[in-house]
């Protein structure tokens, strides 16, 4: 019976995730390889390869030793600038090396590709957004009443929600990243794609733990959540900070090298390294992979305790659960602060000022931190306790007017 319900009330609109998100990658793949092979029939034209002899001299490339732009040594590493699709971040401006030719993969390098990422970017929104809807629509359209009156355990509610419609909707994101792997590593003929199938998918399974956490974290939302107004705006503003945090990341790494002495790592690019936003030769560590799951986990625990324990008295409220108004304060206060800091904090002028030997007080910046800390927090605990913080004053309202 629940499994027929299920299927009618999301059918629909699963199958139609999926093929959005099986169809970006597969979109992605082909205009990569297609992209790849335009470029490639342009460079092996005989008019191009004319226009380079005649003009050798016009087609440079900069050398960081000899400080000036230097003429290709031939029109085989001319096309091989152009060509191979991975190269090192490093050494952008120069001729590409035999390390940066070969499949090799190197954990302190940052690599770029000549072929820029499209649609398959934006799976890790969609997929978050039906994170978010798949409880807060039930919630909002009182599907949640008529689920609670079947005599069905909200344990089976929630698992067959989880397996009926979260396992389909992550299945296909396994999928695409799959199709699209295929398309473009065969693709692109040897030895241009100079990465290894396996470090592919070795990336794509890092970058599927990034879309399961995104995919959790919204679920979770989307289940305390009850306000119409407030709760996709709180989602909103979760995915907007957290598309802040690689840039945040870098910050703090440069924060930590500016106290060590060192200000040279000022374009650090930790998170690269530790992420795997999209699939490719950047394939992130494998340890934050497991951290993300296990974070996904620990969302879709909070999730299920919460679901079982869901009281329909307090829809429309912000929280719809109130036991996790503080563990929820806590970590928006936390969460948000971190990100906040990287752009209004006065930490690296004061340990820049340590570099140049400057006498500059500790209390400045602590005090700044401080302050923007109580900031962050009075606003979160005025969205998070807003109820509360309405329902004192209504009541402090009604014993003034009784005393009269």
């Amino acid at each position: 019976m629940l499994t027929t319900i299920y299927q009618k009330r999301y059918g629909k609109i699963l199958i139609g995730f999926m093929l959005l998100i099986i169809g970006c990658y597969a979109l992605d793949g082909y205009n990569n390889v297609t992209s790849w092979h335009r470029t490639n029939d342009y460079y092996q034209s005989e008019k191009t390869k004319s226009d380079y002899i005649k003009n050798t001299e016009e087609y440079t490339y900069w050398d960081d030793k000899e400080q000036k732009d230097i003429p290709f040594p031939s029109y085989e590493e001319y096309i091989a600038q152009q060509l191979y699709v991975y190269r090192s971040v490093n050494d952008s401006g120069e001729v590409l090396s035999d390390q940066e030719k070969s499949h090799d993969y190197n954990n302190n390098e940052i690599y770029s590709r000549i072929l820029s990422g499209g649609f398959s970017r934006f799976v890790i929104l969609f997929v978050a957004l039906a994170g978010f809807l798949l409880f807060f629509v039930d919630e909002k359209t009182a599907f949640n009443r008529f689920l609670f009156s079947l005599p069905v355990s909200r344990k089976e509610l929630f698992l067959k929600k989880m397996t009926h419609v979260a396992l389909p909707l992550l299945a296909s994101v396994i999928c695409g990243q799959l199709l699209y792997t295929f398309i473009f590593y065969f693709g692109i003929p040897q030895p241009y794609m100079n990465v290894d199938l396996t470090r592919l998918l070795f990336s794509a399974a890092n970058n599927f733990s990034l879309i399961v956490l995104a995919f959790s974290s919204s679920i979770f939302i989307g289940s305390m959540v009850g306000n119409l107004i407030f709760g996709p705006l709180t989602w909103l503003v979760f995915i907007g900070y957290t598309t802040l945090i690689p840039q945040t990341i870098d910050h703090y790494r440069y924060l930590i090298n500016l106290a060590r002495g060192n200000d040279h790592d000022i374009l650090s690019n930790l998170s690269e390294q530790l992420f795997a936003y999209e699939i490719g030769k950047n394939s992130g560590r494998w340890y934050m992979g497991v951290l993300m799951i296990l974070l996904s986990v620990l969302f879709l625990l909070w999730t299920y305790r919460n679901f079982r324990k869901l009281s329909l008295e307090h829809d429309g409220d912000y929280l719809l659960h109130a036991h996790s108004r503080f563990p929820v304060f806590l970590f928006m206060t936390l969460f948000v602060f971190f990100i906040q800091n990287t752009f209004f904090s006065s930490w690296s002028a004061y340990f820049y000022s340590l570099l140049e030997k400057d006498k500059m007080s500790i209390f400045s910046p602590l005090i700044h931190s401080l302050l923007g800390l109580l900031i962050v927090a009075g606003i979160c605990f005025t969205i998070v306790y807003f109820s509360s913080i309405k329902t004192w004053f209504r009541l402090r309202k009604e014993r003034k007017l009784a005393l009269k």
